[in-house]
């Protein structure tokens, strides 16, 4: 038969040499042109090392460690971090609230972790609280546009929010909005199905539980 030169094939990971001969003539095997099943031969192995390279990329992108021991490192500042609440961000990651006790008082922060283990904000997570120190109580819900929104008990101020986007800003002001300015606890939140939320709480401000 005759033909033209191998055909080098490049793909992620790897540069694999395809060794086929790109007939301009019928082969003529067993008196059948086979033309048509050569064809269908190289398609479905070029499909084939096309899939080995996406899937090389994809675990080449992956930062979750194989290892059940080892865990993508969320914050590792000293002191406690406690009381974690997590929620989707809409992309296969998660968008975690804990209260943090790393200066030796209570803060509230923050930290976003992607779909493929990367950890996405300032290392250690973002600041959110209030008043240095005397923040508690975080709860989370996500906002549907990849962010979320955040409340917490905020010394004797009340009860605050704030929201965060994807990247990691702070959109409503560097203190949040104030939801209650009277003692309160027991809160709990939900998403409002329009960017939103709804927030219950335990309150007494009239010295009773209400």
């Amino acid at each position: 038969y005759r033909g033209r030169s191998p055909v080098l094939f490049y793909f992620p990971g790897a540069i694999v040499p395809m060794h086929f001969i790109a007939f301009d003539k019928q082969i003529i095997q067993r008196g059948k042109v086979m033309k048509k099943k050569i064809h269908r031969t190289i398609f479905f192995t070029l499909a084939i090392f096309t899939a080995f390279g996406i899937a090389t990329l994809w675990a080449k992108s992956l930062k979750w460690p194989e290892d059940p021991a080892i865990n993508v490192p969320i914050c590792t500042e000293p002191g406690d971090q406690e009381l974690p609440k997590i929620v989707s961000d809409g992309t296969g990651g998660a968008i975690i609230a804990w209260l943090d006790t790393r200066n030796s008082q209570n803060d509230i922060y923050v930290q976003r972790v992607d779909a493929f283990g990367s950890v996405k904000w300032n290392s250690d997570g973002i600041f959110i609280g209030t008043m240095a120190g005397k923040n508690q109580a975080p709860e989370i819900a996500e906002d549907g546009n990849g962010g979320a929104i955040i409340v917490w008990i905020s010394g004797h101020s009340g009860m605050h929010a704030q929201r965060i986007n994807a990247q990691g800003l702070l959109l409503w002001g560097e203190t949040g909005v104030v939801i209650c300015n009277t003692p309160n606890r027991n809160i709990m939140i939900t998403k409002d199905g329009f960017g939103g939320i709804i927030v219950t709480w335990l309150d007494t401000r009239d010295g009773y539980y209400d």
